[in-house]
């Protein structure tokens, strides 16, 4: 018997509102296809491997499209890839560039991942396994915004016993830092603002255990801090709750605003 109930229509993959964004791009645009099976790989890169390849947006495009269409033990047709949107010279360039680093071989019309490794042994980490985190790469940002969204989404697990966690940019001169700190008691003492160089006191936890800050220098983040606000710019869009405060201090005969992020 035929049941009468109803199945919830499943969403599709790629939707139209993206691809009406997404087509607004004059280079190097996958096909509907492609889009598809991008947004269901996954990558995890280590650190070394980032930094080889973070001015190359297409190589990971490509590399997780390869991976997950079998290439780590089979090879994969060049011309099925450019079937997929990748151009013949965007090929041609990325494959000898991985090929260069060891991380592909190839033969005649056709490339397979070598066994070399994508993370090492305890150093830092990405990991890309969601379509929101590709959306967000193919029309907003690039391989080190990744980077940075990962870092935060790393920090924010590894802290989880915490109620929140703090994120502070110092904007002071040029500078800007990161490295992560405990909330220090007289802290909670400062006047915090919850618009910038407004006078409105926001008033700090009671307990320091609370909050973990983190102080936004360019060993946690990297890139500049327009890439920086970037990263950010993702957790704007609900993948994790933000809020900001400021804090503006006077010192060494300038005045010093600092920019708290909580998550």
């Amino acid at each position: 018997m035929q049941s009468l109930l109803l199945k919830k229509k499943e969403k599709p993959v790629v939707t139209i509102a993206f691809l009406r964004k997404y087509n607004k791009k004059k280079y190097n645009k996958l096909t509907e296809e492609a889009l598809k099976i991008l947004f269901k790989s996954k990558l995890i890169i280590g650190e070394k491997m980032y930094k080889e390849l973070k001015e190359r947006k297409i190589a990971f495009e490509f590399l997780a499209i390869i991976r997950h269409l079998g290439a780590k033990a089979n090879y994969i047709s060049i011309l099925h890839l450019q079937k997929l949107g990748f151009k013949r010279s965007t090929l041609t360039e990325t494959i000898k560039f991985l090929s260069n680093l060891g991380y592909i071989e190839h033969k005649t019309g056709a490339i397979k991942l070598t066994k070399k490794p994508w993370t090492l042994k305890n150093e830092k980490f990405m990991k890309i396994s969601s379509k929101k985190l590709w959306i967000h790469f193919l029309l907003n940002g690039s391989a080190i915004t990744l980077w940075n969204i990962a870092r935060i989404i790393a920090y924010k697990k590894n802290h989880s016993k915490a109620n929140k966690s703090l994120f502070r940019n110092v904007n002071f001169v040029e500078d800007y830092e990161t490295m992560p700190y405990k909330l220090e008691k007289k802290s909670k003492n400062k006047r915090f603002t919850t618009i910038k160089l407004i006078k409105t006191v926001v008033k700090m936890p009671e307990s320091e255990k609370d909050f973990d800050l983190l102080r936004i220098k360019n060993k946690f983040f990297d890139g500049s801090s327009a890439t920086i606000g970037k990263s950010i710019n993702f957790f704007k869009k609900g993948f994790i709750d933000i809020g900001f405060f400021y804090l503006k201090e006077y010192k060494n005969n300038l005045f010093l605003t600092e920019r708290y992020m909580f998550i």
